[in-house]
């Protein structure tokens, strides 16, 4: 079944239904049905990491302002709180 996935996968994103490649690869349509959810669940959470990466950052006061700096990069000064 290895060699078939990326068939599938390929078929999947071009809008084809399960079914419809499984009819087409001549495969039982639970096999192709079971590799794209599998797709799905990786490609979710792969997004789910990505986000979690970018609300990553360090607080630390410099000069009077609080800096916030992202780990990925860049940074951003904020006045501290007034009383």
């Amino acid at each position: 079944m290895k060699e078939f996935r990326g068939g599938i996968i390929r078929m999947f994103e071009q809008g084809k239904s399960g079914y419809k490649i499984a009819q087409d690869m001549n495969l039982h349509a639970r096999t192709v049905n079971r590799i794209i959810k599998r797709y799905q669940e990786k490609q979710e959470a792969t997004a789910t990491d990505k986000e979690a990466k970018y609300q990553e950052f360090t607080r630390f006061e410099r000069d009077g302002l609080l800096n916030l700096e992202h780990l990925g990069g860049g940074s951003m000064l904020e006045a501290p709180p007034v009383d």
